[in-house]
């Protein structure tokens, strides 16, 4: 049974303005993290000694700290030390380490606070890695920045280029990741792309050459992609899980640390349906919602309790369910390679969670002390208590589209009643059978209450 969240009540009503509020997206560089909450602000925590905190200096924080003053944020992807981010009206900004060009600003000065890259306002889609970047339009061309020494820019040449140049003139790009030095895309018809440094078979295609424009690996067709830092993963539309490049720290989850240079499937199930790569591990979900990890573990950021390496995709050990789940993007100095941690926002968006490293207090939990199992007491947003049962099931919640309402009992010709954070009702739909699917793209994000009879429900409208 999960909890019902009883609002109409006088005492409770100090508390609305907090119920109003909850993380929308997150995002895991080298050793810090940005998060973006629902009314539009920005938050960041960890290493700061680029700026890619965004908060005018470079003063490190161990808790989650305001970006600024805006509220109109609707994106954000963390690089190594960079940081990327889309506002409201399609304008894109940047800010953190510049060193190789990679926040576009025609420049290569580090920005410790957001500075908007040119002046365009159709940016849809963003991607950001070890010293590079990319993003797409809202027509669907294809645009990258930053260090190109591999080619990893995608425009035929290993030059550098500190603004956003076109890749190719192709306008049907759909979703990007971004590696070490390598960067994947995957098209409309779910075509997978790669190009960039491929020293360890990253790019899939059977050799260790580099390639400096996008290149098609294989015919098959895929729904979800995953740069590391050496390495790529991937989910193609039959819900099989794949993996290749780098393999030295059993990050392929192939059961041992042989590199691969084309795609080779993990195990023979088809009920992957997420796939999160970072520097040296990954982190995976079923279509059940339960979430599995494997590759290097020596700070515990796969969430197994212990620091032990594993090669093989491993159930995590918490009872908790994650909407989403942000790994630490690689770095390295030569010898040591960085980033191992992993954040995720909870299943009701009103916490943040993490595991592993947190010697620059990228955790976010107030302290520098490694955790091996997810923490999730950051910055909670639930201001209200959980004080009653309901026998009501919505699923998918959060959701955009449609969601499915189903009861205990048979919901056949009951009515359900959608409203708003302040009681004022909004629509009212007609329950048919032991479940029904009710369509709510009409309905304007935020936090919202289904009442069926006497049971009540909080839903999250994306």
């Amino acid at each position: 049974m999960k909890k019902q969240i009883v609002l109409f009540t006088l005492l409770m009503f100090t508390f609305l303005s907090n119920a109003q509020l909850y993380w929308k997206k997150l995002s895991a560089g080298s050793e810090y993290n940005i998060a973006l909450k629902s009314d539009g602000t920005l938050w960041s925590w960890g290493f700061n000694g680029n700026g890619q905190l965004g908060t005018g200096d470079n003063t490190a924080f161990d808790v989650p700290v305001q970006v600024g003053t805006s509220t109109d944020w609707s994106d954000i992807a963390c690089g190594s030390f960079h940081v990327l981010a889309l506002k409201t009206d399609g304008t894109l900004w940047a800010w953190g380490l510049n060193n190789n060009g990679q926040l576009g600003i025609a420049n290569n000065s580090s920005q410790n606070s957001p500075v908007q890259v040119g002046n365009e306002t159709n940016w849809s889609k963003i991607e950001a890695g070890l010293g590079h970047s990319a993003a797409i339009k809202t027509d669907g061309s294809l645009w990258a920045w930053g260090n190109n020494f591999f080619g990893q820019l995608g425009n035929g040449t290993t030059t550098d280029s500190n603004a956003p140049i076109q890749i190719g003139t192709d306008t049907d790009w759909n979703q990007l990741s971004l590696g070490g030095a390598h960067t994947l895309g995957l098209k409309a018809d779910g075509s997978l792309y790669g190009w960039g440094y491929n020293g360890s078979g990253q790019l899939g295609y059977n050799t260790t050459s580099d390639t400096i424009v996008p290149a098609k690996i294989g015919n098959e067709f895929w729904k979800s992609i995953s740069a590391g830092y050496l390495f790529s993963c991937g989910i193609k539309t039959d819900g099989s899980a794949w993996s290749w490049g780098f393999n030295g720290n059993a990050q392929l989850g192939l059961g041992d640390t042989q590199s691969r240079s084309t795609p080779t499937q993990l195990g023979a199930g088809f009920n992957w349906e997420k796939i999160y790569a970072g520097s040296s591990f990954v982190y995976a979900s079923w279509t059940d919602q339960s979430v599995w990890s494997w590759g290097f573990n020596g700070f515990g950021q796969l969430s197994i309790g212990t620091t032990q390496q594993q090669s093989y995709p491993t159930s995590i050990s918490t009872s908790e369910q994650y909407k989403t789940i942000a790994l630490a993007k690689g770095s390295d100095d030569g010898t040591t390679l960085y980033g191992h941690h992993a954040v995720a926002i909870s299943a009701d968006s009103l916490t943040i969670c993490s595991v592993g490293a947190n010697y620059e207090g990228q955790l976010g939990i107030g302290s520098t002390t490694a955790r091996y199992l997810f923490e999730c007491d950051i910055f909670s947003l639930a201001g209200i208590s959980e004080i009653e049962e309901s026998r009501i099931n919505i699923y998918p919640n959060p959701a955009s589209e449609s969601i499915t309402i189903s009861l205990s009992d048979n919901i056949d010709n009951m009515e359900c009643i959608l409203s708003d954070n302040t009681g004022k009702e909004v629509k009212r739909y007609k329950l048919t059978g032991i479940e029904t699917e009710i369509n709510i793209s009409d309905i304007t994000s935020g936090i919202y209450f289904i009442k069926v009879g006497d049971n009540t429900r909080k839903i999250i409208i994306e």
